[in-house]
């Protein structure tokens, strides 16, 4: 029996480690994503005053590459360390907060060199970096909840993503005309949708995650790692709007127009941050719920 106990410990492990592995590597694959993505935009700017407004609008994906790869290193670091030694939540905070760093000075860097060192270049990598250290502070999480949260992160961006791609049919389908009344009102029913979409699809993943782990856990774990993902936009949303301050004080000076653009933007993604941590929170914990076994009644003498 002994041995079998250590066999099912050292799968459980394994398993736990290549968990662990590839969601590294799906963070960091993201983040160098959000990095060429960011640099094609910006190479293809041939008019020097639209390169602002087009640092402007690519710098919220790329800080959320950034918390999510400061996350998930620093949920590879506090694992490779647990594995040695068992951690606190205080010992994972200090393990996250240096992998994150160290990501965080990665992609600083990589911005400097493919920019320059003016003094605005390097507010927006010391953002990208703050980013990235904000993420990794989220490895003060059990592991598995922290794991299970990132995976749902990715469902809420594989999401954007393909709403973005067929974005035109979509607002079609919601009523769009030729008219701006039905454009606007398209263009948001179909943005309020995406986020609820983003957040059931959070809250399923956090769950079917977590249900595939050895060890029970409480339904609270479970709906905080079904809104985690929220969270780690709402604190990339966070970043971008103190760091790039400037930067967006600066575009709003261009025209009213990009600084109506700016606007919109600033708040569809505080929305979805707020939309998509309540209904994954509500989701995954409605199915943990719908687990739980009801006590039976005595039945008297």
């Amino acid at each position: 029996m002994t041995d079998e106990k250590t066999e099912t410990g050292a799968e459980e492990s394994a398993v736990r480690r290549r968990g662990v592995g590839v969601v590294l590597l799906l963070g960091l694959v993201w983040l160098g994503l959000t990095l060429w993505i960011a640099h094609s935009n910006l190479a293809t700017r041939a008019d020097p005053l639209a390169v602002p407004s087009a640092a402007a609008l690519s710098l919220p994906s790329i800080v959320i590459g950034a918390v999510i790869a400061g996350a998930a290193a620093g949920l590879a670091l506090a694992s490779l360390v647990g594995r040695r030694r068992t951690l606190s939540a205080v010992g994972r905070l200090l393990s996250g907060g240096v992998a994150g760093l160290v990501v965080g000075l990665i992609a600083g860097a990589i911005i400097l060199v493919a920019y320059g060192a003016q003094s605005s270049i390097v507010i927006l990598a010391a953002t990208v970096a703050a980013g990235a250290v904000i993420g990794g502070l989220a490895a003060a999480l059990p592991p598995t909840v922290l794991a299970a949260g990132l995976v749902a992160t990715f469902g809420v961006l594989v999401v954007n993503v393909v709403v973005g791609r067929f974005q035109s049919p979509l607002k079609d389908l919601l009523g769009a005309g030729v008219s701006p009344e039905t454009l606007v009102s398209s263009a948001y029913t179909l943005a309020y949708l995406t986020d609820v979409v983003a957040g059931v699809v959070a809250g399923l993943l956090a769950y079917f995650y977590l249900r595939r782990q050895p060890g029970a856990l409480g339904w609270p774990w479970f709906a905080a790692a079904g809104g985690l993902s929220g969270l780690l936009l709402l604190g990339a949303y966070l970043v971008t709007l103190i760091g790039g301050a400037s930067l967006f004080d600066k575009v709003r000076q261009l025209s009213p127009g990009d600084a109506t653009v700016l606007t919109i933007a600033d708040n569809a993604r505080l929305t979805q941050a707020l939309v998509v941590f309540f209904v994954g929170a509500i989701v995954a914990m409605v199915l943990v719920g719908r687990t739980i076994k009801r006590p039976e009644p005595e039945s008297g003498e």
